[in-house]
């Protein structure tokens, strides 16, 4: 890493996932906490994907099953670092009206401190439903729709990569339709949103590598997210802990001075349990 990258680095993560998912590395949470710590962050929040009840995706997310382990784990490492970093429990989870009460009772009863609203699907009838599959614009309005719901529902700190339904339709009319939509509500409940490394990663990462053809973070969303006002947070999306300080770190940065988006920092970070 070179010096410019490193002092771009955050100093804060609360998109963290675990082995759990499976698909992140199959590292001990532990070994995320000392790279934070090496590297300067001040906070770390893990997020794995919500374990849901009644719900089994292989490869997407944890059986519902390994929420006490993962509870217990992040928990033991908050107390173990006390002072010496933050550690907070979270998960990314997808909005659907079928899991508001589990949501609540996550923040209210299992002591998490926040969920990040990441809608790569919703759920129906107790089932998955996926966006992708179907016509390019009513994947996105699908998926713009449910957004809009969850950031509605009081229930997150912060909605994760935005602008993902860009992996399903081209940046156009309709695109751009979404993105003030999305930015519009942003403002208006002041939650923020969150500029995702995650697609940078795939393939590997080296310095210089080019980044033109990755879908999210679009450089049109931000954009016009600069131009409204809208503030975000810069979502490392953790899936192993060299992430933490092994990615593009500078381009990120340079993204947010291009379009003017107004970066949060830890401080800035709102817990959904103080909502509850």
């Amino acid at each position: 890493m070179s010096e410019n990258e490193r002092r771009a680095l955050p100093d804060y993560c609360f998109h963290t996932h675990t082995f759990r998912c499976g698909h992140a590395a199959m590292s001990p949470d532990e070994e995320y906490v000392e790279d934070a710590l090496r590297n300067g962050y001040r906070v770390l929040g893990f997020s794995d994907h919500a374990f849901l009840p009644g719900i089994r995706e292989r490869g997407m997310r944890g059986d519902y099953s390994l929420l006490d382990d993962y509870v217990s784990s992040i928990l033991a490492l908050r107390k173990k670092y006390e002072g010496k970093i933050q550690i907070l429990l979270g998960f990314e989870a997808e909005y659907s009206p079928e899991m508001e009460g589990y949501y609540r009772g996550l923040l209210q009863e299992k002591g998490f401190d926040y969920l990040i609203l990441g809608q790569h699907e919703t759920f129906r009838n107790g089932m998955p439903w996926h966006y992708w599959g179907r016509r390019p614009e009513e994947s996105a309005e699908a998926y713009c729709l449910d957004l809009l719901r969850g950031m509605r529902s009081g229930l997150y700190s912060y909605v994760a990569h935005p602008d993902l339904y860009l992996l399903w339709e081209g940046w156009g009319p309709h695109a751009e339709s979404v993105c003030r939509r999305i930015c519009s509500l942003s403002l208006e409940l002041g939650l923020p949103l969150e500029i995702n490394m995650g697609r940078s990663r795939i393939g590997g990462w080296e310095e210089g590598k080019d980044l033109s053809h990755v879908e999210y973070p679009c450089p049109e969303f931000w954009r016009i997210a600069g131009e409204m006002g809208v503030s975000a947070f810069l979502g490392v999306d953790a899936h192993s802990p060299w992430d933490l300080h092994k990615g593009p770190f500078g381009h990120m940065r340079k993204l947010v001075e291009d379009t003017g988006v107004r970066l949060l920092g830890a401080l800035d970070f709102q817990p959904s349990s103080a909502r509850w």
